[in-house]
């Protein structure tokens, strides 16, 4: 998850996020959500994979961080105009 640094020093430094893709970052968040729901299905019926749920919610949080840093700078940027 260290790709979103340089996404979330973009969107901070800039003050604006006019450049990212909301529609590609809320995929990724469904995408993110679906993975866990998948760890934690795996993690019931096996016992194990621990290490993927909490992979897989670690992912969510970043993801759902630049998500709302997007919006806000949008919003953000909106409000200015």
């Amino acid at each position: 998850m260290i790709a979103c640094f340089p996404q979330w020093k973009k969107i901070i430094a800039n003050k604006s996020s006019k450049d990212i893709s909301l529609t590609s970052w809320l995929v990724w968040l469904l995408s993110s959500a679906i993975a866990i729901f998948y760890a934690v299905i795996q993690y019931q019926v096996t016992g194990k994979g621990t290490v993927l749920v909490f992979s897989s919610i670690v992912v969510l949080i970043f993801v759902f961080i630049t998500v709302c840093l997007i919006a806000f700078y949008r919003k953000d940027a909106r409000s200015r105009a």
